[in-house]
C-alpha cells in the first residue's frame, strides 16, 4: 500500500515538472510576458531554472523510459540554448567606466562598500538601495571620510552616485512611483537615467516601463543603468534596443546577477545608446549584496 502511494507521487511529480518544464519553454521563447496575467511565471521560470528542473524530472523518472528519454532530450535542448555561442563574459579590462550595484542597504555595511569601490575601480559607481543612514555600522563611520578622493551623492529613492572628487553630478529629474523610482542625473556631460523597478514577479510592469521610456526620452539619456527586477528578454526592453545597446546581448544566459550566491536569472542590466560602442561588460562575481553587481566600458 505504502508503496503504491509513493508510486503514485513520483507519478505525480513527473507530470508536475515536465509541465513546468514545457510551461517555462513557451513563456521562455513564445509568450514572455506579453501578458501581464503570466509575467510571474515568466520570471520564476528563467531558463536557469529550466535546467536545474530538467535534472529533478531525469532523477526521478530513472525507471521510466519515456520519461527518461524527454528529460534527457529537454536538459540537452536546455543546455544547447545556454551555451550556444561564447563564454558569456565580455571582460578585458581591470578598470570600468562605470559600476552598478544593489548594495542591498541591509545586507552590506559601510566598510563592505568601501573595501568594494577600493578593490573595484570605476570612474562612476551607481548605488542602488543605498542609503548611508541605514548602513550597519554607518553611525561609527562616514563613506565620505573613508574615501576622499570621491564625492558621494545621495538621490531618491534610496540610490547614490558615487563619482571622483571634481566631478560635478547634475541632478536633471526624478520619479518616485512608491513601487518604481527613476533618477535622472548628469556627469560631465553624460546623462544617466538610474533605475529600479519593483521585485514582485506578478507585477505589471507595463507603467513603469512607460514611464521610464518617457522620461528618457525627454531627457535623452546616454546611459541607462539599475536594478529592473526584469530578465533581459523581457518583451518591455524592446523600445530600448531602438537606440540603446546592451553587453548582455553577446550571450544573454549568462550574465546572471541573481541571486549572488547562485546567479539564475538576470535582472540588473546597463545601457548604452548606439552612439557609444561597448568594449567590456561583466558582473563582478561576490556575495556581499543578494546582487552581483555589473561593470562596463564603452568608447
Amino acid at each position: 500500500m505504502i508503496s503504491k502511494i509513493q508510486e503514485n507521487s513520483f507519478i505525480y511529480l513527473r507530470l508536475f515538472l515536465l509541465t513546468l518544464l514545457i510551461v517555462g519553454l513557451i513563456l521562455n521563447f513564445i509568450i514572455k510576458d506579453y501578458f501581464w496575467l503570466l509575467a510571474g511565471l515568466f520570471y520564476l521560470l528563467p531558463i536557469r531554472i529550466l535546467l536545474i528542473i530538467s535534472i529533478l524530472y531525469f532523477i526521478i523518472s530513472v525507471k521510466n523510459k519515456f520519461h527518461r528519454i524527454s528529460s534527457i532530450i529537454i536538459f540537452i535542448l536546455i543546455f544547447l540554448i545556454i551555451f550556444n555561442s561564447d563564454s558569456g563574459f565580455i571582460d578585458t579590462d581591470s578598470s570600468a567606466k562605470i559600476i552598478l550595484w544593489n548594495s542591498a542597504r541591509d545586507k552590506t555595511t559601510t566598510e563592505d562598500i568601501v573595501d568594494f569601490v577600493n578593490g573595484n575601480k570605476a570612474d562612476i559607481y551607481l548605488f542602488i538601495e543605498f542609503d548611508k543612514r541605514k548602513k550597519k555600522v554607518a553611525e561609527k563611520h562616514n563613506i565620505d571620510k573613508l574615501l576622499p578622493q570621491y564625492s558621494l551623492n545621495q538621490l531618491s529613492g534610496n540610490m547614490a552616485i558615487l563619482v571622483e572628487s571634481g566631478n560635478e553630478v547634475t541632478r536633471i529629474d526624478s520619479l518616485d512611483d512608491s513601487y518604481n523610482y527613476f533618477n535622472i542625473v548628469e556627469v560631465s556631460g553624460i546623462k544617466y537615467a538610474i533605475v529600479d523597478i519593483g521585485s514582485w514577479p506578478f507585477y505589471n510592469r507595463a507603467k513603469p516601463f512607460e514611464m521610464l521610456y518617457q522620461l528618457v526620452s525627454k531627457h535623452y539619456v546616454d546611459i541607462i543603468a539599475g536594478d529592473f527586477n526584469t530578465p533581459y528578454n523581457s518583451v518591455h526592453f524592446e523600445k530600448f534596443f531602438q537606440n540603446y545597446n546592451c553587453g548582455i546581448t553577446d550571450n544573454k544566459y549568462l550574465r546572471e546577477t541573481f541571486p549572488s550566491c547562485i546567479p539564475l536569472v538576470s535582472l540588473d542590466h546597463i545601457f548604452v545608446s548606439t552612439r557609444f560602442k561597448i568594449t567590456s561588460y561583466a558582473p563582478i562575481a561576490i556575495c556581499k549584496s543578494d546582487h552581483y553587481p555589473l561593470k562596463i566600458n564603452y568608447e
